[in-house]
């Protein structure tokens, strides 16, 4: 038997180590994932030394800092930038989008607008899509072909500044892509892609909170597209409609909100870097009172005062950005304290926070000392961003800000927009540190033991305030949040439970009912972040393990962890509470609640293109509800007719018109009643449909419950 490991059985493996390393690294890795099929030895070799060469063509081609996620090796990395994210989910727009298109604008005034799914981003921009793509129109002479290839290198782009390719942008940036980013204020515009509507590859950049990034994209319009770099186009720019105008679909990328925070994490990013911050700031389109504001030219920004008084200083930009607010994030001293003392009818408080939100924990220290001066609502919202900002907790350079902080935890409305903040970080930490530990918190921040003690005591006695008076907002809010552990500390610190009973019809926009893989999965209304996407990841990696256990994953879904939660609460909780409300009615109808929404939104479709993943999938939703059930909840009603969705129905009548004879079969050994009518006056057995033997078998066959 030949040994492949043995020099003799291919010559090109008895040259030294080192120089079969350098000439693997003038492959690229397709050519390297083609070696590893001609023969073992190759890919033994290939894969050999730490996997240096994948290493090599991930540096030379995609990025110098690749960051691996979870049992990722290098060779996994690259060909996840090639092949793109979420290759594996079903393009459920597909068909739609057909049938959109031939349904395409029934009047002129009412458009239909056709969305694509967010992740379509990511398959069909992948860098493999890219490399094939090169090698057949590289070479086209075509105007039309030129125009379709600068807008591709542009999606590109946005790619490789999304997952942080600095070397693949380069590449891009000199094979001509424009780094100008896209975006249009006026209504009524019809597209055919969603992912154009964040055609910007700086807003993918701020989208990761990747400085590296940003400030590379940065540098890339220094380095070609000098001596003026743009990086969003103006609205006004008459290039705008004539390049990227296709019949009636106009391309446009950020509508204002989007466009404030993308400005306002580029300017907190590049504020210590002159070069870079002269070179985007020379890129907006800003109003004079804005220059003057942000170039410190006080005497010309007082005449711009004097003159118009509080007009100009209310004035947005076309980025929806008051001189205020620039002057916040470069750390603008003189100017902010001009503006505030002033004293005129300008934007502050609230509404002035709402323009920095996404960067409040990044607002120097004095710049917050100033703000807590003369702005207490701001202040206020600031220390709910900062709060929200786990990361501001593990570093020392925040900590004069903490300091100044816990000082103002006296006073209430400052504890609960840190409370609040908190609960938003989803942070375990934070809330304990909060509630079960603020003695040590304060340790942390604050020398003196006096001043430590005195603290405490006063703290203590306004988070008492602030449970009584906001406790049912919080808990609501952990709700929101998926913050099951804050949820059940709240309900121990005796906040009423009626909140459960409340405002179900609603409940479609709580982000934890979606909170199994759906919840993992891209929105069609966003653009996903990487953090999700690992999330997918985690969650695949178990969905494709031989020995899956489906109940060990159902119990780390949040709907299980809401209900166990209530589930282990004392018995005292709700003797007490049952003075004033029906604790036990509230809980009942949100464990009835958690059923539904588990089986209307996370389960109803199927999600995977493999089928066996598709299985493991429904069956994990079926082993989650099989757990709810089998929780022995002395106070559930299976039978109860819940309002939930408009009409009142049991949890029966809806695994009926689903179609689904597990949960039928599930739901009826539990105790589900068929007799039982829905708001319509129609048992569940009048939901089957015809072709649906199974569950017609199961409602009039099942021997536990009455028959209809």
């Amino acid at each position: 038997m030949v040994n492949v490991y043995d020099p003799c059985y291919f010559p090109f493996f008895s040259l030294p180590d080192k120089i079969i390393y350098d000439i693997f690294n003038f492959l690229y890795g397709t050519d390297l994932a083609k070696l590893c099929l001609v023969s073992s030895q190759f890919n033994h070799w290939i894969f050999a030394r730490n996997q240096l060469a994948w290493k090599d063509a991930i540096y030379s081609e995609l990025s110098t800092n690749p960051v691996l996620i979870s049992q990722e090796s290098y060779r996994d990395f690259y060909k996840r930038a090639y092949l793109g994210l979420y290759r594996c989910i079903i393009d459920k727009v597909s068909e739609r989008k057909k049938l959109g298109m031939e349904q395409k604008r029934s009047s002129e005034d009412t458009p239909k607008c056709v969305w694509r799914s967010s992740f379509l981003v990511e398959k069909e921009y992948s860098y493999g899509h890219y490399l094939k793509q090169e090698k057949t129109q590289q070479n086209s002479s075509c105007i039309r072909a030129n125009l379709d290839r600068q807008d591709r290198l542009r999606r590109y782009l946005c790619t490789a500044a999304k997952h942080g390719y600095e070397v693949w942008a380069a590449t891009l940036c000199h094979q001509g892509a424009n780094i100008c980013g896209l975006y249009f204020t006026l209504g009524r515009i019809h597209f055919d892609n969603y992912e154009d509507y964040f055609l910007c590859p700086l807003y993918f950049a701020t989208l990761e909170n990747n400085e590296r990034m940003i400030q590379k994209i940065i540098e890339l319009g220094i380095r070609y597209q000098s001596p003026n770099p743009y990086y969003i186009l103006p609205s006004n720019d008459a290039s705008f409609a004539e390049e990227n105008a296709s019949g009636d679909y106009v391309t446009f990328s950020l509508h204002f909100s989007d466009l404030q925070e993308m400005i306002c994490k580029v300017l907190i990013c590049i504020n210590d870097n002159a070069a870079l911050l002269e070179a985007f700031l020379n890129s907006l389109d800003l109003p004079s009172i804005h220059q003057a504001a942000i170039y410190q030219n006080i005497d010309e920004f007082s005449r711009f005062f004097d003159y118009s008084r509080n007009s100009d200083l209310n004035d947005m930009d076309h980025y929806n950005m008051t001189p205020i607010v620039y002057c916040i994030l470069l750390n603008r001293k003189d100017i902010v304290r001009y503006i505030y003392n002033s004293r005129t009818d300008i934007i502050v408080g609230r509404r002035l926070a709402e323009s920095i939100k996404t960067v409040s924990s990044s607002i120097p220290y004095d710049m917050l000392k100033i703000i807590r001066e003369h702005d207490n609502k701001c202040y206020k919202a600031v220390v709910f961003g900062i709060f929200a900002d786990e990361k501001v907790f593990t570093s020392d350079r925040f900590k004069d800000v903490l300091r100044l902080i816990l000082i103002d935890l006296v006073d209430e409305d400052v504890f609960y927009a840190a409370f609040d903040g908190a609960i938003s970080s989803g942070s375990n930490q934070l809330i304990n540190l909060l509630i079960l530990d603020l003695f040590t918190f304060l340790r942390l921040y604050i020398t003196s033991i006096t001043d430590v003690q005195r603290l405490f005591q006063q703290i203590t006695s306004i988070r008492k305030k602030v449970i009584v008076n906001h406790g049912e907002t919080l808990l609501w809010k952990a709700l929101r949040s998926g913050h099951h552990d804050c949820f059940r500390l709240l309900i121990l610190k005796r906040v009423s439970l009626s909140k459960l009973a409340e405002g179900y019809s609603g409940l479609h926009s709580l982000w934890w009912f979606s909170s199994n893989v759906l919840a993992i999965l891209p929105s069609n209304m966003t653009v996903t972040s990487n953090i999700r996407y690992e999330q997918f990841h985690q969650f695949l990696l178990q969905l494709r393990n031989p020995d899956l256990d489906t109940n060990a994953i159902a119990k780390t879904l949040l709907p299980y962890k809401f209900v166990k939660a209530i589930v282990d609460l004392p018995i005292y909780i709700f003797l007490e509470q049952s003075r004033t409300i029906d604790a036990w009615a509230a809980c009942n109808t949100f464990i009835i609640g958690i059923m539904l929404y588990i089986m209307l939104y996370d389960w109803k479709r199927s999600i995977f293109a493999d089928h066996q993943l598709q299985k493991r999938l429904e069956k994990i939703s079926y082993t989650l509800l099989e757990n709810l059930l089998s929780l022995q909840i002395k106070y559930f009603n299976i039978n109860t007719l819940d309002s939930s969705f408009g009409g009142r129905a049991t949890l029966l009548h809806i695994a009926t018109q689903f179609d689904n004879p597990m949960w039928v079969n599930l739901l009826l050994q539990a105790g589900a009643n068929r007799l039982i009518e829905d708001s319509l006056s129609k048992k569940p057995i009048q939901y089957v449909k015809e072709s649906d033997n199974k569950c017609r078998y199961l409602l009039e066959n099942y021997q536990s419950c009455p028959r209809p």
